[in-house]
Order: structure tokens, then sequence, then C-alpha cells
């Protein structure tokens, strides 16, 4: 679990409907958008938000709140101290009705506000320190990947106890307060395969899966765009490559071939579109032997686990260079042992956003 933000943050926890991440770039969220000006009200005691159990800021789709932490105060359980909450802060409720990306944002005028994400429930923080889905104390928004419907969640608001604005004055108009904070909200629809989308709408298909449109009456010339599966997007459906001793085993991934990020990796898991290849390694492989992989676009990532594709057995991984990426496995046995157990390991190639050329891919067996 990522528990300090300081980019898209991605987690996947008991609400979740499946798995971590497009490789999509986050758009605005699907919804009415609306701005809560009875949020920012100052009036001390009954300030909307302010306590945890009774809080009447809701929102079950895409919504602004412009809120104010002049007379807001610090919750005596330090329900969000295990994000670093400890200073004046605001709950919000958030209802998700449908399948979705949520993502978060809060601006402050005159501070950097701290968020925290949680299950429902005003939990003291000591009695559970990892009760936290996502934190972000350095401005930079909070993303949490398709949810299930009828998840719901509490976000929490706030301002460092330290901070200078706490001491600064309201302006002389009494309009402008430092301490002032716009929160936003965003639910983006996450569309199953097969389901209907739109190229262009604020909804994306589930990983795995895009928005292609197919002609699928022989008696009708009307594509029609669904939500289509993949081919070599994800482990639970990868291409596969025949290696050799004898030769080099060239991959060719075209320009406008399109593929999902459904894995994330030490190195080289910045929410791109990848390819995924199994390996097939001769049966018999020396001691000595050695995988070579080598692509000639300096912005691709290459990553390796073993075929049971858990995180944890990541065998290698290469992040973009200034030249070209290259990734090298083996020559102590293990690539020998992989090959004598019939275990066919996994290649992740990590693709830029954008790429208007082929992209070659050359994978070698190496005996010294």
């Amino acid at each position: 679990m990522v528990r300090r933000a300081s980019a898209w943050v991605a987690i996947a926890f008991a609400l979740l409907a499946c798995s971590a991440s497009d490789g999509a770039e986050d758009e605005p969220g699907a919804g009415d958008e609306a701005s809560d000006d009875a949020a920012a009200e100052t009036g001390g005691e009954g300030l909307l938000g302010d306590d945890c159990e009774t809080t009447e800021l809701l929102a079950s789709s895409s919504r602004s709140f412009a809120l104010n932490l002049r007379q807001a105060a610090a919750d005596p359980r330090g329900i969000a101290s295990s994000c670093g909450l400890t200073g004046p802060e605001l709950f919000v409720r958030v209802r998700v009705d449908t399948r979705a990306d949520l993502r978060l944002r809060a601006r402050g005028r005159e501070f950097t506000p701290q968020l925290a994400v949680l299950p429902p429930g005003c939990i003291a923080g000591e009695l559970d320190e990892e009760r936290p889905l996502a934190c972000a104390n350095d401005g930079l928004p909070i993303t949490l990947s398709d949810l299930r419907a009828g998840t719901e969640l509490l976000v929490v608001v706030g301002v460092r106890a330290d901070d200078a604005a706490l001491a600064s004055d309201l302006s002389e108009d009494g309009l402008v307060d430092a301490l002032d904070v716009e929160l936003e909200i965003e639910q983006r629809a996450v569309l199953a395969e097969g389901e209907r989308c739109e190229p262009l709408s604020p909804t994306r298909c589930e990983t795995g899966t895009a928005c292609i449109a197919e002609i699928e009456d022989e008696d009708s010339a009307v594509a029609i765009a669904r939500c289509r599966r993949l081919a070599a997007d994800s482990c639970a459906a990868p291409g596969e490559l025949e290696l050799s001793l004898t030769e080099t085993t060239e991959l060719v991934i075209a320009s406008d071939e399109l593929h999902s990020d459904a894995h994330s990796h030490a190195c080289a898991g910045w929410r791109r579109p990848e390819r995924v290849e199994q390996l097939r390694l001769p049966a018999e492989l020396p001691e000595t032997a050695t995988l070579q992989v080598r692509v000639d676009d300096a912005r691709v990532g290459l990553a390796l686990r073993r075929s049971d594709c858990e995180p944890s057995t990541a065998l290698a991984c290469a992040p973009p260079s200034e030249d070209a990426a290259e990734l090298s496995f083996g020559g102590d046995g293990s690539l020998a042992a992989l090959a004598q157990a019939g275990a066919d390991p996994l290649l992740f190639i990590e693709l830029p956003r954008e790429r208007d050329a082929d992209i070659a891919v050359e994978l070698e067996l190496k005996l010294d």
C-alpha cells in the first residue's frame, strides 16, 4: 500500500473490483460538477465537515467543494494521523455509485493542503495505523483506480499544525482568506469488456481492453465501438516468443498497436501502455546462458518476472535510458534453472504514450 503520495497514486484494497491501472492519462471525471459554496462558511460551531460522524459534505459524483479551515479543529482522535494530518481538518464523505476511478486534489490559497483517504468510519488513528488507503502531503493529486459500485470512502483535508497560514488574517474586505481550500473530486466511469463506449468520452475501458470500433454485423456497414480485449496485453493472455540458442529473435511493435497498463514494476511502471510476452526457453540451457533484450527506443522500459507474474518474483528491471533500453538476466545458472523447470518468464515492454514509428525489440540467448 502506498502511504505518501508524490505522484498519481493507484492502490489495491478490499473495496476494489480489480487491480490497478489503465495506461491512459487522467481525464475529467464523469457526472455533474458543482461547487458547494455553503461549505465555505466559517461559523465556528456547526461548521460543515468539522465532525467526522455528522459531516454533511457528500460527493456522489464529480464535484468541487469550496472549504475554509479557519474555524476547523484538529480531530482529538487523530483519525488521519497516520497520513500526518494533525492540524485543523474537515471531513468529506464520498460515495461511488458505479464502477469508477476516483481522483482527488486539494488546492490551498496560501498553503499546501494535506489529504487522506480512508474507509468509512471514524476510528482513532492509534487503533489502526494501516487504515489509510492513500495520503498526499505535497499538493499532488491522489488517484484510486477501479473502485467497485457501492464503495464509500472518507476523505480528510487539512493544514499542518505549524503552517504559517494559521496565523494569517482575513483580507480587509473579509473576502479573501489564506485558509481557503478547494477540494476537487472526479469520478471516471470504468466500462467492462463488451460494453459500448465512446473513444472521446470521459470514461475508460477496464484494464486489458480498449475502445475499438468494429463491424459486428456482416449485413451492416456500421462499426460499433466496444471495450474489446487486447492481445499480448497482460499476464492473463500474453504473447509468445520462441527463443533459440542459434538465432536472434525480433519483435516489432507497430506504432498504432493498442495496449493498456495492467502491471506495475519497480523501475518501469509509470502507467504507460505495455506489451507482455512469455518467453519460451529451450528445454536445456547451459549454466552460463544469459538473456539479453535490447530496444531501439530509449523511452522504453523493460521488466522480467517469473511465469506466476507475482511482483515479488521480479527477475530484472531496466528503466528508460539515454541511449537504448537494455535488460540482461542470467549467467549464474538462474536462467538455466527456469528452462529446466519449464517456467518460461514473462517480459514486459513499457511503451511511450506517443509513438510515431514502430518499435523493434531484439532478444538473444548468449552463452558467455
